[in-house]
């Protein structure tokens, strides 16, 4: 998955829109995990953000729009917003939801780097 091609996000974003349960509710009220994706799922978009994330380098509101553009969209901001929500769905860690999610990114990125 590469968040820097719109076109690539626009695809994503519209996949996973067609797995909404809730999609006639008013947004904002959406998502947490009343969804058809599954826990692999959610896990292999977490690698790829986490591949994304590591060509930006440092991350910052102008790295993010510099690198993967689609101001107008921004489906990456509704992709990353979706998988954060579902990751704390299926979260079960003690550590707590940020703790995990960051070690989970980081490990992620060691097996991809290999």
């Amino acid at each position: 998955m590469n968040f820097s091609s719109c076109e690539h996000t626009k695809y994503v974003w519209e996949e996973i829109s067609k797995g909404l349960r809730d999609r006639q509710k008013p947004q904002g009220s959406r998502f947490l995990g009343n969804n058809n994706l599954s826990k692999k799922s959610v896990n292999d978009i977490l690698d790829a953000l986490a591949t994304n994330f590591s060509d930006l380098g440092t991350v910052s509101t102008d790295r993010l729009n510099a690198k993967w553009g689609d101001l107008q969209n921004r489906n990456w901001v509704k992709i990353i917003t979706f998988v954060l929500s579902e990751y704390a769905y299926y979260n079960d860690s003690e550590g707590g939801f940020w703790e995990s999610l960051f070690v989970r990114l980081v490990d992620s990125q060691r097996v991809i780097d290999g």
